[in-house]
């Protein structure tokens, strides 16, 4: 709920975005600056969500192109699936504190405000050094004082 999220958009002809333009992208009826990227794909980044209640809220995403001297934008892609807002998952616990390099290991995880969902995964940092890690480790949620 409380915005930030990355979300890429794959699949848009780039001969749609004008070099002339501003790239905009539309979370309901929000819009946020979006970026093409080198791929051609656009990175947009999620603005808070503007009611804070305690459910998931679905919104559609857009991307739209705003031209240089108007105040107007023409729409050049809309998703059929909504995204949906979530409240922040909060982790006040992990255990065991250490594991042996070889994984094996069940960690079990304690905290607010997991959502139930088929992938969840975890990644670990160590000294800047991110590291997905999935099938090396079980995960355990043990508490979770506010599932939806």
């Amino acid at each position: 709920v409380t915005g930030g999220s990355v979300v890429h958009v794959s699949g848009i002809e780039n001969s749609r975005f004008p070099k002339d333009g501003d790239i905009l992208c539309r979370f309901g009826d929000h819009q946020e600056p979006g970026l093409v990227l080198d791929s051609g794909d656009v990175q947009c980044v999620t603005p808070p969500k503007r009611t804070l209640v305690n459910e998931p809220t679905d919104v559609l995403i857009s991307v739209a192109v705003r031209y240089k001297n108007s105040s107007k934008s023409v729409l050049v892609w809309q998703n059929t699936k909504p995204f949906t807002y979530h409240k922040t998952m909060r982790i006040t616990g992990i255990q065991p504190r250490a594991v042996p390099r070889s994984g094996g290991t069940t960690l079990f995880v304690s905290g607010t405000d997991f959502t139930v969902c088929g992938d969840l995964s975890m990644v670990f940092s160590c000294g800047g050094n991110h590291r997905l890690i999935v099938s090396k480790y079980n995960l355990t949620i043990v508490s979770n004082e506010e599932v939806w």
